[in-house]
């Protein structure tokens, strides 16, 4: 019998398959420092684990700031777009109210073509069939206040008499005033038949002032907020004069100040429903509110005149009066966007306040932030497929190297031996494999 050395005892067992897959790491003298060659190492030997953490890391948090990044830049071009509305509304409601201007000129000149004599009926008449400024304020109040002085008190009691039909006349007659003025000529006799006779004068705090700028001015000029007797619905108003003078050497009515102020022609314009039909022939988002508001009106500095809503708003319901409101009030209410500008239309310094309801944003974005977050984020979601795809077929792949190394050794369960059987002579699979594990053939039998 041969007998065999023992092995020797710092003998290593043999390397797995695994082991011999692994490239191995030969480090040169004089190189980099140990934890450097260290980290370089675990870069190469994991080099996928890290390329799948560096995808995360860096392709998420960029994805994020695109999206925030798109998303404000929606945000900028809606408030532009916003902008740009609201301009347009504004133009529109000054174009409104700028009719105001010429509506006086209008009935003026109608007034001064018959020297001053022209009657009700005929001017009622021209008025209604002139056409005389816009369609926008047609169907409006328009007036003539006359002069009444001591010399024509009997005739003014008179018409009063003949159009009132009230043989006292103790609600418009005041016996105790010799200069005034009073309202000669309306239109729309039928609805408005009441406001003849009006003493103007008397309206100390409104139309008294007004008299007597565009008297001292002779230039048509508009009143601060006041309620009309005509209207149908408790709003404010504004009524825009311009003066009628005669000339003193030819007796001729003229809109040029000579002599003294015989007559002043109005019209009269309830802010609520100039606003409704302007803006209602223009299509308005339905978020939307435009306040109108004047400046120069008391000591506060603001005072409402009216507002347009598109669609009804819950949050103007609570307030059941307007006429308190200021602009400050109107800055409270909640808004996603605002726009103001100051306009003067009737030579007064008004401002339009236009508020872009919550819930306006929401309604003019758009979902391009929301696709371009999905799209950057596949990216980072194909990486971690494939290198999860990756990793599951080196996981299989080194499965079945182990059953087949298994298999080889007759050590897998149910696995059958390689050695030749039935046969006389020696197995050449079994050799081959027995010398690459390092051990004698077997002997033939």
């Amino acid at each position: 019998m041969t007998s065999q050395e023992p092995p020797a005892a710092d003998a290593s067992p043999p390397p797995t398959a695994q082991q011999k897959q692994q490239p191995k790491w030969n480090p040169r003298p004089g190189g980099l420092t140990a934890r450097v060659r260290a980290a370089l190492w675990y870069l190469v030997v994991h080099h996928a684990t890290v390329g799948v953490l560096c995808s995360l890391v860096i392709s998420i948090p960029l994805a994020v700031f695109k999206y925030q990044l798109a998303l404000n830049d929606e945000g900028a071009l809606a408030l532009t777009s916003f902008n740009g509305v609201a301009e347009s509304l504004v133009q529109t409601v000054e174009n409104a109210f700028q009719a105001g201007r010429y509506g006086p000129s209008m009935v003026a000149a109608y007034y001064m073509t018959a020297n001053g004599t022209i009657t009700q009926s005929q001017w009622s008449a021209l008025t209604y069939y002139g056409g005389y400024f816009s369609v926008i304020s047609s169907n409006f109040l328009s007036f003539v206040y006359q002069h009444v002085t001591a010399d024509t008190l009997a005739s003014w009691r008179q018409f009063m008499l003949d159009h009132t039909k009230d043989s006292s006349g103790a609600e418009v007659i005041d016996t105790t005033r010799t200069d005034f003025y009073y309202v000669s000529h309306i239109t729309n006799m039928t609805q408005n038949k009441a406001v003849l006779g009006y003493m103007a004068s008397t309206d100390e705090q409104h139309r008294r002032p007004l008299i007597e700028t565009v008297a001292t001015s002779g230039a048509p000029a508009c009143s601060n907020r006041l309620t009309l007797a005509t209207s149908n619905v408790a709003q404010s108003a504004v009524i825009v004069l311009a003066p009628i003078f005669r000339n003193e050497s030819s007796g001729a009515l003229t809109k040029t100040r000579t002599g003294s102020m015989v007559a002043a022609a109005g019209v009269g314009l309830p802010v609520q429903d100039v606003l409704t039909t302007a803006l209602s022939l223009y299509y308005v988002n339905p978020n939307i509110d435009i306040f109108l508001l004047d400046e120069g009106a008391n000591s506060t500095g603001s005072q409402y005149l009216g507002h347009y809503s598109p669609t009804y708003n819950a949050t103007l319901d609570l307030y059941n009066n307007f006429m308190n409101f200021t602009e400050s009030d109107v800055l409270a209410l909640p808004y996603d966007y605002r726009y103001i500008a100051d306009i003067s239309p009737l030579d007064r310094p008004w401002r339009v306040v236009v508020l872009g309801r919550p819930g306006y944003a929401n309604g003019v974005r758009t979902d391009f932030p929301l696709r371009l977050l999905f799209i950057s984020l596949t990216e980072p979601a194909f990486a971690i497929a494939f290198h999860a795809a990756m990793w599951a077929i080196h996981r299989l792949y080194n499965v079945a190297m182990r059953r087949r190394s298994s298999a080889a050794s007759g050590t897998w369960p149910g696995a059958r031996p390689l050695a030749y059987i039935g046969g006389g002579g020696r197995s050449h699979r079994g050799s081959a494999v027995a010398e690459r594990r390092g051990q004698a053939p077997p002997a033939a039998s």
